[in-house]
């Protein structure tokens, strides 16, 4: 019984198949089958982890300019309108 397929990278889908197919063999006793389906849970929520951290420090990096231009135009509405209560002050 083949369990992976020459050439074909091993993403974690994958692992988890293939993980998967030993539990599934003749003779595997239960202990080793959840032994395994735990460690295929395992690789998968580290995935997850890591995707999760990967799209999260992608997100800062293409937020943050944005963030400080609407920081810099707020300081200046902020001045504008300081002026303009001043402005409003002399002329009372």
């Amino acid at each position: 019984m083949a369990l992976a397929i020459s050439r074909k990278p091993y993403t974690t889908d994958a692992i988890s198949e293939i993980l998967l197919h030993i539990t599934q063999m003749k003779g595997v006793p239960l202990l080793a089958q959840t032994a395994i389906r735990a460690i295929a849970f395992i690789i998968e929520e580290q995935t997850k982890l890591k995707i999760t951290d990967s799209v999260t420090k992608h997100t800062i990096t293409a937020l943050t300019p944005h963030v400080a231009k609407i920081q810099e135009e707020l300081n200046k509405l902020t001045q504008i309108s300081q002026e303009l209560a001043g402005i409003q002050d002399i002329n009372s």
